[in-house]
Formats: C-alpha cells, structure tokens, sequence
C-alpha cells in the first residue's frame, strides 16, 4: 500500500526514515507498508542507481523486494 496522505489526515506519531534515519514527523511521508519503507519524499529513491523517485513523476517498479525506476527495471529483465 503507498500513502502519500497529507499530514492532517495521518497520525502525529514520528518515526525515523528507512533511509536517512532522520525523524519524518508530520510533514509529507512516502510509506509502502509491503516494504517496510517510510521515508521523506526526497530520501525516496531508486535501489540501484539513486534516481529520486519522490514526486512520483515517474514509474517505479518492484523487483526481488527492491523499488526500480524503469531503466533499472528494464536491465533486469
């Protein structure tokens, strides 16, 4: 599940960022509960080339538990 809810509609509770570490509080948030992931929208990023993928502008996939940008999911394939 991706959830990109605005702050006043989420819980206050803070937790650390899966990948800066830093706490996310209740400014936007990016969770995918399938991955365990929950991040600040600019720490979301490709798992093999580190494009930012935190404004969703372009398409993402899930390959063997890791987020892809489509190039990076095109050389697995």
């Amino acid at each position: 599940m991706l959830n990109t809810s605005p702050p006043s509609s989420r819980s206050t509770m803070t937790s650390a960022c899966t990948y800066c570490g830093e706490q996310v509080g209740n400014d936007a948030k990016i969770t995918i509960e399938h991955l365990n992931i929950y991040c600040h929208p600019a720490c979301f990023k490709c798992g093999v080339c580190s494009k930012p993928m935190g404004d969703f502008l372009f398409n993402m996939f899930l390959h063997k538990g890791k987020v892809h940008c489509e190039s990076c999911y095109a050389n697995v394939l």
